[in-house]
């Protein structure tokens, strides 16, 4: 975490303002009072920096260890009341560098948000900047939970056009002369699309559930935006697993040409052996110690090197025509 950023900020969004809150206690009953929201941010905690938090919110100690570790897969579960949200963040630098992995967390309780940054980006700052630009007035935590999953996803939906990009060109570079080997670059596709699945597709249950209007305190309209970011999230999803077979076929069919070639290279090898080898065998026989026809005559050495070049050329129209060379 960088040493410029305040551990941790707190917020009390009411009739369309937000000011800064020093003591939790007092801000959340001030938000219960008079219909707002404090939101509650938190950079890289540790478990010490909970210990006020969780005793104000009530939170439970299970999501509060979860929150700390961040090390869970994307889930919403409900502890007493409070919603726990766990997402999976991506960062997208260029097609052979690993995407950056990071995570966030948020509680949503009763006139509360509680969220936890582990990453280097600015998710959760969009996300609020997100929020800001419609009705703070009516800012909610479920439209909170909403703001971050929907930021989420449509970063996952531009990572995911790069990919199709990065995907397409290799294909192109891979069967248009001259040809090049692109192993390298889909195999950190590959590591890319495997981390983007990780991150989308545990996302469709907690969506489809906001979604259904089943939970308590999910209104129609709530419900329908959730199930727009669940639409984006379906579509992702659909479109990981096509880029993923994609690149496994463009893996298969590089390694293919990569084989064939070989094989190519192979035979010219052995056919160029072949021809070198008949020169040898000559200059072999005529160099042993024993009388010859020609022995001690130039006509020997002539002899020898026409019969040389009429094998040579002999053996190089014969693998020529059969493609070797």
């Amino acid at each position: 975490m960088p040493s410029w950023l305040p551990m941790r900020t707190s917020h009390l969004l009411r009739a369309g303002r937000r000011e800064v809150v020093d003591d939790l206690g007092t801000g959340l009953a001030r938000a219960r009072d008079a219909g707002g929201l404090l939101w509650v941010e938190l950079d890289h905690p540790a478990m010490s920096d909970f210990a006020e938090i969780a005793e104000v919110f009530g939170l439970h100690r299970l999501a509060v260890e979860d929150a700390v570790s961040a090390r869970d897969r994307p889930k919403l579960d409900t502890y007493d009341g409070t919603r726990f949200l766990a997402l999976v963040t991506l960062g997208y630098q260029d097609a052979t560098t690993p995407l950056d992995v990071g995570r966030v967390m948020a509680f949503a309780g009763d006139a509360f948000v509680v969220t936890v940054r582990h990453e280097d980006g600015h998710t959760l700052d969009r996300a609020r900047r997100r929020l800001e630009q419609g009705d703070v007035a009516h800012v909610t935590p479920l439209g909170v939970l909403h703001a971050v999953f929907d930021t989420i996803v449509e970063d996952c939906s531009t990572i995911s056009s790069s990919i199709e990009a990065s995907v397409l060109a290799a294909a192109d570079r891979l069967f248009a002369p001259p040809r090049t080997d692109e192993e390298h670059l889909l195999y950190r596709t590959t590591l890319q699309l495997l981390a983007m699945r990780h991150a989308v597709q545990p996302l469709v249950e907690p969506l489809r559930h906001l979604s259904s209007g089943v939970p308590d305190g999910v209104d129609v309209e709530t419900a329908r935006r959730f199930r727009d970011v669940l639409d984006h999230a379906l579509v992702l999803s659909s479109e990981i697993a096509d880029y993923s077979e994609l690149v496994e076929q463009l893996r298969g069919s590089n390694d293919s040409r990569i084989a064939l070639q070989q094989n190519t290279d192979m035979r010219k090898i052995s056919a160029w052996a072949a021809i070198i080898a008949v020169p040898t065998a000559i200059t072999g026989f005529y160099g042993m110690n024993v009388p010859y026809p020609g022995f001690g005559d130039a006509s020997g050495v002539l002899a020898a090197v026409i019969l040389q070049g009429i094998l040579a050329l002999a053996l190089f129209v014969v693998f020529r025509r059969r493609g070797w060379l």
